[in-house]
């Protein structure tokens, strides 16, 4: 069980998983403390069908993801998108109250919760934890 829905103590090593690594990541990012995250190649779009967290074996090549053999042949859980949404929203909030910010420089996306922009980077900000940022969030 999730001690709330969006962890910043890492502690307990029980992260909310909101449905979707993305969440997962921002919660880890938001600990170690990144002010600007961007997230780059999150499309916010699934060929499926099936209730949402359905378990399913992937047949056939994985369209949904960077790689067609990601989960082809294994399980997975159908994706949920508006479970996603309510939780990057969680995530957003979080961000913005600790005055820190959550980009999607993803182009043609179709996630609207965070604001699409290009990044705009400054000396304040470290390039390690932005690239960290980058990587985690996108995959």
């Amino acid at each position: 069980e999730y001690q709330s829905d969006f962890v910043k103590d890492l502690a307990s090593m029980k992260l909310n998983e909101g449905w979707t690594v993305t969440y997962w990541s921002l919660q880890v990012l938001y600990y170690i403390g990144c002010q600007q995250v961007v997230i780059v190649g999150m499309d916010h779009s699934f060929k499926q069908s099936g209730k949402p967290g359905k378990l399913e074996v992937f047949k056939g090549p994985d369209v949904n993801h960077f790689d067609e053999s990601y989960f082809a042949g294994k399980q997975w859980h159908l994706a949920g998108l508006q479970n996603n949404e309510k939780y990057y929203r969680i995530a957003k909030k979080q961000f913005e109250q600790a005055g820190r910010k959550i980009i999607d420089a993803t182009v043609g996306g179709k996630c609207n919760v965070r604001r699409h922009t290009s990044p705009s980077f400054s000396a304040n900000h470290s390039p390690l934890r932005l690239a960290v940022a980058t990587l985690l969030a996108s995959t």
